[in-house]
């Protein structure tokens, strides 16, 4: 058995890791999209001004060769399932790229997300040669916009202006980290700005600058921060989108069709895609869920979308349909009939793919999977976590939720800082998110707290 690995980020390195641990022994490759061994992406911000190249592998994480895994230094352009042309390969799949063209028995997609990049002449942060480009153009003396205050923009905003230059820092919704946290959270950021001397603007970035205009500094580098994609341009089978263009598979890892069956020999792990819960399953996260909810093949959304922006090397195909729909790719039309051109808009039932430690859980979902295990008995919670303006900050759970209610949490302090908690408005004693700040014992119950069970039955 041949699988191929999209992507040797975190999710790709140790999905081929949990394979070999639970004795897969078949021949694994993985398709490179920077040319260069995995590393951990926090430091890039965190660390921008001293060493941030992290390897994983110095973690204890996986290391390809020893792992016995072929790693193909190109990006995958076309990804698709076998051809009514080509029966000796029913039920295989295809991998194009420079290289020579790969046919293996299942797929992974691992490929992460890439910047949305929407202003002219800004510069992106997501890979370690955006790190060198953008460290070279900074000096104490620089002056540096910011555009988009979630994680990654507070993040590096308290790293540039730790290293002595004038930070600005902009947020279209006029909240931080992407979301309507409250105004104690967000009160607490602006001190920390203020404190920093980073100056905090609660709007869009203005479109154009002009030298002697009296309510900007005109910038010396232009940082944009507003947000990611999944990178799935390479894509070419009909598959369940997510609201966020994110693949849908299900708790043991199956990528998705869009009438909700598993596809065969199609996975994906990281946050390249979002796990859609089962009935019974989301009914534990929210109560909020109607009873009445279609199942998956009869909520047909109509829907036009013009893909996610450019994978490298690629071109992009275009997604349009109610009833049919056509997607268009380097040499190949395919039509799909029925509601295959429909996404999942209901996000109350998607367990939306997060960060470092939900890529290490669906890695192991997957792998699993693969090989015949059975899946785990607990979905951890969405967690994002970032160090900025001195403070080690975990968020976890639904926060999508808390965002668009705008609802207050409960604040408590703690021996070494402060949690906000945010709790279920149907059932006040049950959290819906944790934000902590400094106070690790905190993040680890609120782990515990806000896993996910899974019934046996989807397990198997």
């Amino acid at each position: 058995m041949r699988i191929g690995i999209i992507g040797t980020g975190i999710a790709g390195l140790r999905t081929a890791a949990e394979l070999r641990e639970n004795g897969f022994a078949g021949e694994i490759l993985a398709w490179d999209l920077e040319r260069c061994p995995p590393y951990d992406r926090p430091p890039l911000s965190k660390n921008l001004f001293t060493d941030f190249t992290h390897l994983l592998a110095a973690d204890g994480l996986g290391d390809f060769a020893a792992l016995g895994v072929t790693v193909i230094s190109d990006p995958a352009d076309r990804v698709w399932r076998h051809d009514e042309l080509l029966e000796r390969f029913e039920d295989r799949w295809h991998i194009e790229s420079a290289a020579p063209e790969e046919i293996v028995d299942a797929v992974v997609i691992a490929s992460g997300t890439q910047p949305l990049m929407t202003l002219p002449n800004a510069l992106p942060l997501y890979t370690a040669r955006d790190a060198h480009s953008l460290r070279a153009r900074i000096t104490p003396q620089s002056v540096v916009h910011i555009a988009g205050s979630g994680w990654l923009g507070t993040e590096l905003a308290a790293t540039i202006a730790a290293f002595g230059a004038h930070v600005e820092l902009w947020g279209r919704s006029g909240h931080f980290l992407g979301a309507n946290l409250g105004a104690q959270v967000d009160e607490l950021w602006q001190g920390w700005c203020a404190r920093a001397g980073v100056v905090w603007h609660p709007e869009a970035y203005p479109q154009k600058l002009w030298r002697g205009k009296p309510a900007f500094a005109e910038p010396d580098v232009l940082v944009e921060a507003s947000g990611s994609r999944p990178a799935l341009g390479f894509v070419r089978e009909p598959v369940a989108f997510s609201p966020r263009g994110a693949l849908v598979v299900d708790v043991r890892g199956r990528v998705l069709a869009p009438n909700g069956d598993p596809i065969p020999g199609l996975f994906a792990a990281g946050d390249a895609c979002d796990t859609y819960l089962p009935r019974q399953v989301a009914s534990e996260v929210s109560d909020n869920v109607p009873g009445d909810t279609p199942d998956l093949a009869t909520r047909n959304t109509a829907y036009t979308s013009t893909g996610n922006p450019a994978f490298p090397g690629t071109s992009n195909p275009a997604r349009t349909g109610t009833a049919a729909g056509t997607f268009a790719g380097n040499n190949s039309t395919r039509t799909v009939t029925g509601n295959a051109a429909r996404k999942f808009m209901d996000t109350r039932e998607l367990l939306l793919g997060g960060h470092w430690r939900s890529a290490l859980a669906s890695a192991q979902r997957v792998a699993a999977t693969i090989c015949g295990l059975p899946g785990p008995e607990w979905l951890p919670a969405p967690e994002a976590f970032s160090t900025q303006f001195g403070h080690e900050i975990a968020l976890l759970g639904s926060w999508e939720k808390i965002s668009a209610a705008a609802s207050s949490p409960t604040v408590t302090e703690t021996a070494t800082g402060q949690v906000f908690t945010w709790y279920d408005a149907a059932h006040p004693s049950r959290p819906q998110a944790v934000l902590t700040v400094d106070s690790p014992r905190e993040t680890s119950r609120a782990r515990r707290q806000l896993r996910i069970p899974v019934p046996p039955a989807a397990r198997q």
